[in-house]
């Protein structure tokens, strides 16, 4: 499995759903927790690229409401929505 679909995988299991499940009316993820999460070693800019990606949005049925922080760093911070 790519890089890509692993991090896409462990966003949905380990925050999407259960988000979802309690009828959390938003999500804030911070990609330096994913990565951290994930024990991965200097990825950050793939697991930012995934969180911003149309293909995340689209395949997890969420709308990007916000992005801060910086382009590729730990402390971009991602707030979604389900549509």
């Amino acid at each position: 499995m790519k890089l890509n679909d692993r991090i896409l995988q462990h966003v949905v299991d380990r925050h999407l759903v259960p988000a979802w499940k309690t009828a959390q009316e938003t999500l804030e993820l911070r990609a330096g927790d994913v990565h951290k999460e994930m024990r991965l070693l200097n990825r950050m800019p793939v697991v930012c690229s995934v969180l911003g990606s149309n293909r995340f949005k689209t395949l997890t049925r969420v709308y990007l409401l916000d992005r801060q922080g910086p382009q590729n760093g730990a402390n971009a911070i991602f707030k979604y929505r389900p549509r």
